[in-house]
Protein backbone atom coordinates (compact mmCIF):
# COMPACT_ATOMS: atom_id res chain seq x y z
CA UNK A 1 0.00 0.00 0.00
CA UNK A 2 2.68 2.38 0.69
CA UNK A 3 3.85 1.84 -2.95
CA UNK A 4 0.38 2.85 -3.77
CA UNK A 5 -0.01 5.83 -2.49
CA UNK A 6 3.89 6.86 -3.64
CA UNK A 7 3.24 5.71 -7.20
CA UNK A 8 -0.17 7.55 -7.48
CA UNK A 9 0.83 10.43 -5.93
CA UNK A 10 -1.69 10.74 -3.03
CA UNK A 11 -3.13 8.18 -0.56
CA UNK A 12 -5.31 5.75 -1.63
CA UNK A 13 -9.10 5.99 -0.47
CA UNK A 14 -10.08 2.44 1.41
CA UNK A 15 -12.90 1.53 3.07
CA UNK A 16 -12.84 -0.51 6.05
CA UNK A 17 -13.31 -3.79 5.22
CA UNK A 18 -17.04 -5.29 5.24
CA UNK A 19 -18.15 -2.03 3.54
CA UNK A 20 -20.82 -2.78 1.19
CA UNK A 21 -19.93 0.65 -1.49
CA UNK A 22 -16.48 0.80 -2.94
CA UNK A 23 -14.34 3.76 -3.55
CA UNK A 24 -13.09 4.68 -6.97
CA UNK A 25 -9.45 3.48 -6.00
CA UNK A 26 -11.28 -0.07 -4.45
CA UNK A 27 -13.12 -0.10 -7.76
CA UNK A 28 -9.50 0.71 -9.89
CA UNK A 29 -7.76 -1.91 -7.68
CA UNK A 30 -10.56 -4.78 -8.36
CA UNK A 31 -10.55 -3.80 -12.09
CA UNK A 32 -6.88 -4.33 -12.27
CA UNK A 33 -6.87 -7.72 -10.27
CA UNK A 34 -9.58 -8.82 -12.83
CA UNK A 35 -7.24 -7.81 -15.93
CA UNK A 36 -4.15 -9.95 -14.54
CA UNK A 37 -6.71 -12.80 -13.60
CA UNK A 38 -8.21 -12.65 -17.13
CA UNK A 39 -4.86 -12.23 -18.97
CA UNK A 40 -6.06 -9.13 -20.65
CA UNK A 41 -3.17 -6.73 -21.52
CA UNK A 42 -4.97 -4.14 -22.96
CA UNK A 43 -7.10 -3.14 -20.20
CA UNK A 44 -4.32 -3.51 -17.57
CA UNK A 45 -1.63 -0.76 -19.19
CA UNK A 46 -5.01 1.27 -19.87
CA UNK A 47 -5.68 1.27 -16.03
CA UNK A 48 -1.87 1.47 -14.76
CA UNK A 49 -1.44 4.60 -17.59
CA UNK A 50 -4.73 6.15 -16.20
CA UNK A 51 -3.64 6.74 -12.58
CA UNK A 52 0.50 5.53 -12.26
CA UNK A 53 2.79 8.14 -12.75
CA UNK A 54 5.28 6.50 -15.53
CA UNK A 55 8.14 5.44 -13.12
CA UNK A 56 6.20 3.76 -11.24
CA UNK A 57 4.37 1.97 -13.70
CA UNK A 58 6.74 -0.86 -13.96
CA UNK A 59 6.86 -1.83 -9.99
CA UNK A 60 3.43 -1.29 -9.38
CA UNK A 61 2.51 -3.77 -12.66
CA UNK A 62 5.24 -6.33 -11.03
CA UNK A 63 3.34 -6.05 -7.50
CA UNK A 64 -0.18 -6.39 -9.00
CA UNK A 65 0.72 -9.36 -11.04
CA UNK A 66 2.38 -10.95 -8.23
CA UNK A 67 -0.55 -10.65 -5.33
CA UNK A 68 -3.00 -11.63 -7.81
CA UNK A 69 -1.02 -14.80 -8.48
CA UNK A 70 -1.53 -15.59 -4.95
CA UNK A 71 -5.26 -14.78 -4.37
Amino acid sequence: MRWLAQALGKPARLHAPGTAELTFDESWLVQLKTAVANHDESSLSFLLRSRIVPEHRRLIRFLICHISEHF
